[in-house]
């Protein structure tokens, strides 16, 4: 497991680090955003999002729960399971089965939630908020 932490100060710096893991990032890959409500978890999905080329507009999936995106270098779905009352609820939304048939790299915020159904994450990113600057520390191969 490696493991390293990007301080993001500006919007543009957020940018430029989802534009870095976005070019890494192919195939079915999981990656599991943790943070408090309000550190940019959200904010970080829409930057990936679109530097995975999507040219659309990406929303909250709180509602919805779960959002895909097809994008010119692949699926990419977006989870918030806040919502999420039981993980066997992911069973019922195709989450799995779609992220598997799609190839899909699935980002997915607060995943405690779905603990037991989900597999584990390829990547972990932990956002925390220290005054205006956001650190996020990236480990890859959890298991």
């Amino acid at each position: 497991m490696t493991s390293e932490t990007y301080n993001i100060s500006a919007l543009s710096d957020l940018r430029c680090f989802a534009v870095k893991l976005a070019q890494q990032l192919h195939g079915t890959t999981w990656v599991y955003l943790n943070g408090d409500l309000g550190c940019g978890k959200t904010t970080f999905a829409q930057q990936f999002i679109a530097a995975k080329g999507y040219t659309g507009r990406v929303t909250s999936p709180t509602y919805a729960i779960m959002q895909d995106y097809n994008t010119p270098t692949g699926v990419v779905i977006h989870c918030d399971l806040y919502r999420l009352s039981d993980a066997e609820e992911l069973y019922e939304i195709g989450l799995i089965e779609l992220a598997e048939a799609s190839c899909a790299v699935v980002l997915i915020e607060w995943a405690s939630k779905g603990r037991g159904i989900l597999p584990p994450a390829d990547w972990q990113l932990d956002f925390t908020l220290k005054g205006n600057t956001r650190n996020i520390s990236v480990s890859q191969g959890i298991v």
